[in-house]
């Protein structure tokens, strides 16, 4: 555990995958009643096996349909989530731009907090922040554990 993040690894019979995760710190919805399934989480993950390096995606905790939408903010910058070309992606959503997923972590080691803002279906509406403290030495233990 680093401050507010979790780095750990998975080993399957694909390779070995890292990941580093934390849950939102504070929530809030529109209406007041809107209760969401799951955590809320952001997560971070590389599979050296398949070359993937920091994938970034965020749980929302309710799958927001067809219609819904999502960004985070990080240092004053704007990203656009989505459900990529997933049907069923259920509360998932990654970044639109994967190209962005560099420049987004150099930003979060540099943070102090991202926030996730998100639109669902019905006009239910939720922003959640989560604390990037320890973010930066999670980040970098996955590194390490999971080069290639």
């Amino acid at each position: 555990r680093f401050g507010d993040w979790t780095t750990f690894v998975k080993h399957d019979d694909r390779g070995k995958t890292c990941f580093v995760d934390t849950t939102a710190k504070r929530s809030s919805s529109t209406p007041a009643s809107f209760k969401r399934d799951g955590d809320v989480r952001i997560v971070v993950s590389q599979r050296p096996s398949n070359r993937t390096k920091k994938e970034i995606y965020v749980f929302v905790g309710y799958d927001w349909g067809p219609q819904g939408t999502a960004s985070l903010q990080a240092a004053n910058e704007q990203f656009a989530l989505s459900r990529g070309d997933l049907e069923d992606s259920g509360s998932a959503v990654w970044l639109d731009d994967t190209n962005e997923e560099g420049r987004l972590i150099d930003l979060m080691r540099r943070s102090s907090e991202v926030v996730v803002s998100s639109t669902f279906t019905h006009g239910r509406k939720s922003v959640d922040m989560f604390s990037l403290r320890g973010f930066a030495s999670a980040i970098a233990r996955a590194d390490a554990e999971c080069a290639w």
